[in-house]
């Protein structure tokens, strides 16, 4: 387990917490972990909105969700509710490694009465 741990530390915080999901799911409560935010270089430190964790929102939801997972297997938790976290994680990195693209509406071919 501390194996897992010291070469999950070198890999990003994502990929580190999909690897301990699917390897070692009581290794994942520990493993998931947001990173702690960062203050900007040249920012205002009293400002909040000048701290990063260099993740995005939808990496934070999916490291959450692997975090949960890992939480849920150091207790009496049938298997088929494991699956069903592990799939919840594995849909939110999903979400996190192919974010959506904006979907604009189709634009309309019109004709204006000077035409």
């Amino acid at each position: 387990m501390m194996l897992l741990l010291l070469l999950a530390s070198a890999a990003s915080p994502i990929d580190a917490c999909a690897q301990a999901v699917h390897n070692d799911l009581p290794a994942a409560a520990i493993a998931c972990r947001v990173p702690q935010p960062k203050l900007e270089e040249g920012a205002d430190p009293t400002d909040p909105s000048s701290y990063t964790t260099g993740v995005s929102e939808a990496c934070a939801k999916a490291i959450e969700a692997g975090r949960m997972a890992g939480k849920s297997a150091a207790g009496p938790i049938p298997p088929v509710a494991r699956t069903g976290l592990v799939r919840d994680f594995d849909a939110k990195l999903a979400a996190c490694r192919a974010p959506a693209k904006k979907d604009y509406p189709p634009e309309v071919p019109t004709t204006n009465l000077w035409d």
